[in-house]
């Protein structure tokens, strides 16, 4: 419905605007003044079709207005350059400096077009994979940990199933499911469960696959049901202990919602209360916000994290134009960051918000990711 919206906003903004402009000129108003009529009438109209929208209840989130936004910007505005342009062509001023000025102002009107195709079609598909390392004192020798995060599919295509391939060939000696590995409706989560169980199995590590809650992620009960059904352990509010090469790892896993949240509060204290410089100690919270919970310098050696999706939309020199957290823009951007005297790792994940955002990226490319803990 998102979509449908975004459409007759973009169709009003572009209707008006041609209406104001093509009224015939007068003396009296200037043709930039009638272009500014134009543009100012149309965005009245595409603010009105948004506004009522959100009112009736036919669009509910925040992130709607931004895919109503996006829309406009790569579908209704190229399409004015288009209708410049081809007006230009097939009318084409006399003077030569009048056809030169039309043709840049209908390219910068199409510019979007191409950002748009890229946004939405090419870097979402463009997989990658990040890697970091951490010297922790309790590490006798390297201890790699694959992380996928934020999958956050209504469907399992090859492009998943290539994620899940790629971070599996990596050979990590464990494997961390950092939340949000669909998102459908409660009462559509049924239809997916099984194949989100059959692609969940494919990961394999030597030492184990762990997965956490995410928001998008149906109850704790149910994420329990599809751990138990791809072979992967849940960790939700608890804490397990491995013997990787003889090294101690600790694992602490958070359930959503990761911060003041009783339950969280809870693991975590009972998680730093257990560390010891013997143990590699690495608390997983789907949002980094879980970090709140934590004082400062906690003991604890590595907090793992998804969530942000990069900002999903990165803007050069600025970075995230969505920080889903509390945290600085540079934490939320993904990668390895000191926080509060603490080491956290922020995958930028596999997916995109399926919500009433646009399901775009730019200058977030999806990752797998390896941290190598020595």
């Amino acid at each position: 419905m998102v979509l449908a919206v975004s459409l007759v906003a973009t169709a009003v903004f572009f209707v008006l605007f041609w209406l104001v402009l093509l009224v015939p000129a007068t003396r009296t108003v200037s043709r930039p003044a009638r272009a500014g009529i134009a543009a100012a009438s149309a965005a009245v109209g595409w603010t009105t079709v948004v506004v009522v929208a959100r009112q009736v209840g036919v669009v509910e989130s925040e992130e709607s207005t931004f895919h109503h936004l996006y829309v406009l910007g790569v579908v209704g505005l190229p399409t004015i350059g288009l209708i410049l342009a081809l007006r230009t062509i097939v009318r084409p001023p006399a003077a030569s400096a009048e056809r030169l000025r039309l043709a840049m102002v209908a390219i910068a009107f199409m510019a979007p077009a191409l950002v748009g195709i890229w946004a939405t079609h090419i870097e979402p598909n463009r997989l990658t994979t990040e890697v970091a390392s951490l010297d922790v004192a309790a590490a006798d020798e390297p201890v790699v940990v694959g992380v996928i995060a934020d999958i956050q599919t209504d469907r399992f295509g090859d492009f998943e199933r290539r994620a899940i391939a790629a971070v599996v060939a990596g050979n990590p000696d464990l494997i961390i499911v950092a939340g949000d590995m669909t998102q459908v409706p409660d009462d559509a989560y049924a239809d997916i469960e099984a194949e989100a169980a059959e692609a969940l199995s494919r990961l394999q590590a030597p030492f184990g696959v762990y997965m956490i809650q995410g928001n998008t992620d149906p109850s704790p009960e149910s994420v329990r049901e599809l751990a138990e059904l791809a072979g992967v352990t849940a960790v939700l509010d608890e804490i397990v202990e491995i013997d990787v090469r003889g090294q101690r790892l600790r694992l602490g896993g958070i359930a959503w919602p990761n911060n003041r949240r009783e339950g969280a509060k809870s693991l975590i204290d009972r998680f730093v209360d257990g560390s010891s410089d013997a143990t590699i100690d690495i608390l997983l919270s789907h949002s980094p916000d879980g970090i709140i919970n934590l004082q400062r310098s906690s003991p604890i050696d590595l907090m793992v994290s998804g969530h942000t999706h990069g900002g999903q939309i990165s803007i050069p020199l600025y970075g995230p134009i969505w920080n889903v957290t509390e945290l600085p823009n540079e934490v939320a951007a993904g990668g390895l960051h000191e926080v509060r005297g603490m080491s956290v790792y922020v995958s930028t994940g596999v997916g995109v918000n399926r919500g009433e955002s646009p399901k775009v990226r730019f200058g977030v490319t999806p990752s797998v990711d390896f941290i190598t803990i020595r």
